[in-house]
């Protein structure tokens, strides 16, 4: 089976059925189907083949999008969404190294692309979405009105490149991480088989179409045959009004920044969620005050999950039987888990040594299984680092408790190691966000001359609360060794975040003076 087979079995089983909805607009599978095999056939007659690289850009999520990653895997043709927050030169940069042949793009982008298209070394075809036709651009509905309808003639292996998927950079420079469709479709049976996925279920999304779950739960709610909702963007007032108008089973997924937003909304407490069978969220660490607020307005519905884009799927999940604030100790502690394997996945924490640690001993995570990246494109050197013997070393530091849970503690990168004490920023983290006026950390080490290293915490304040330097320094030191309180305490605006909202901690530790770990 191949990703285009998804569509096409539910064209047939579900063709009326609405598969696809935003902004007022809907289609049916049907719809969804002709229009997606009418794009691939567009693509072939403008000389592109199976095998080249095809790349999207566009403001926020829209359907095109969804239609351009179905077109694509039927055509044979690896997807490379383009992240609408990247700076014009890093887009080139990642077109030219993947080699992009066409592109995909929302009209606001049309005047950029045309001045830039002498420097993309192969891109061939442009392609404008809404008024984007003009000389040299093809227009996407025109180019849909008159290509065929029939699935393309197309032979696609399940080994055949299906994805080219940049990382978020949160440790250094950016990768594309190649997915095969065996790949994708082995995340994308996990998420059905861990979440029990009915032709029922109504998901809504608005994590941006660049980041992975955009690929991997749609596809996954797609592989059932039920139904997705794009919105453009995280607004609170949005979020909710689809929640209660669409009948939404599924949300996905929270940033700490988002599920704040939406617990402050006014009026919260007079929309019906009881529709919302799962609120999933990842990506960032999700302060326990938070969630325990999350629990008491929106209902203990909430699964955490662990992932990395080297991975086609998920790697665990926290269902909402274990976020338990209260119970025995081993109960309440895993909710600081994130949960056990997804059903294929194999997971391993090894020390320094290379030895299996043993239950509670923290080391690397490395991770085994069928929906695993099949290399970085053109990266070699870095590859062989982080696929070693089929496991990938994930970088992520944790331990497994005796009942198979699994913790991260932390990057491997990110261990600050002051007066020769290896010292994990999450863990004071986790105790900076105790104080009721944080909204959010991050623990860095900076240079020093005396220590090596020493601890920075860069805080951001909740909107009219206070907090000094002290508060914070004392605070740690009272709950943790002496040695990992921060020595300093920056109060700061706000955190370089990723467009999933992780901290760009690389940044952080440029910005006071240490560089980017290799």
């Amino acid at each position: 089976m191949v990703i285009g087979d998804i569509l096409d079995r539910n064209l047939w089983r579900f063709g009326s059925r609405v598969a696809l909805g935003s902004g007022g607009k809907t289609l049916t599978f049907k719809e969804l189907g002709e229009r997606s095999f009418r794009l691939a056939n567009a693509l072939l007659s403008l000389g592109l083949k199976k095998g080249d690289a095809v790349a999207f850009l566009f403001p926020y999520n829209m359907i095109e999008a969804q239609e351009v990653i179905f077109s694509l895997a039927v055509a044979g043709m690896p997807a490379v969404p383009l992240n609408a927050r990247l700076s014009t030169n890093e887009k080139i940069e990642l077109m030219n190294k993947c080699r992009v042949k066409a592109l995909f793009f929302e009209e606001t982008y049309a005047e950029q692309m045309l001045s830039l298209r002498s420097m993309m070394k192969t891109l061939n075809v442009l392609i404008g979405v809404g008024d984007g036709e003009g000389e040299n651009i093809f227009g996407y509905e025109k180019l849909i009105s008159i290509a065929s309808a029939e699935r393309p003639d197309i032979r696609v292996d399940e080994n055949d490149l299906a994805a080219l998927i940049h990382t978020s950079g949160t440790t250094g420079m950016p990768k594309e991480v190649m997915w095969s469709h065996k790949s994708w479709l082995a995340g994308v049976r996990d998420v059905v088989i861990r979440f029990h996925l009915t032709e029922n279920d109504r998901l809504l999304m608005f994590t941006p179409y660049y980041h992975i779950p955009f690929f991997w739960f749609n596809m996954a709610v797609y592989y059932m045959g039920g139904s997705i909702f794009l919105i453009s963007a995280p607004d609170p007032e949005l979020i909710l009004e689809t929640i209660a108008e669409k009948k939404i089973t599924t949300v996905s997924h929270f940033v700490p920044t988002t599920l704040l937003r939406v617990l402050n909304f006014a009026g919260l407490e007079n929309v019906d969620v009881s529709c919302v069978r799962w609120f999933m969220y990842g990506g960032a660490p999700m302060p326990m005050p938070l969630l325990e607020e999350a629990f008491n307005k929106l209902g203990r519905r909430f699964i955490q999950l662990y992932g990395f884009t080297e991975l086609a799927g998920c790697a665990t999940a926290l269902p909402p039987e274990d976020h338990r604030v209260h119970g025995t100790e081993k109960e309440k502690r895993r909710i600081a888990s994130c949960g056990k394997e997804m059903p294929s996945s194999d997971i391993r924490v090894i020390r320094e040594d290379g030895r299996l640690a043993r239950a509670e001993e923290e080391g690397e995570i490395i991770y085994h299984g069928d929906n695993l990246m099949t290399g970085y494109w053109q990266d070699k050197k870095e590859e062989k680092k982080v696929l070693v013997d089929g496991w990938f070393h994930t970088g992520d530091l944790g331990f497994i408790d005796e009942d198979g849970y699994i913790y991260i503690t932390g990057r491997k990168k990110d261990v600050i190691i002051s007066g020769g004490e290896n010292i994990t920023p999450k863990q004071v983290e986790d105790v900076i966000y105790r104080h009721p006026a944080v909204e959010s950390v991050a623990v860095i080490g900076v240079p020093d001359p005396a220590w090596g290293e020493a601890v920075k915490a860069c805080v951001v304040l909740k909107e009219g609360h206070k907090a000094t330097e002290e508060e914070i320094i004392t605070l740690c030191k009272k709950n943790l060794a002496h040695y990992k309180a921060p020595k300093s305490v920056d109060f700061v605006n706000d955190l370089p975040v990723t467009p999933t909202g992780k901290i760009r901690k690389w940044e952080l530790r440029e910005r006071y003076g240490r560089k980017t770990p290799i």
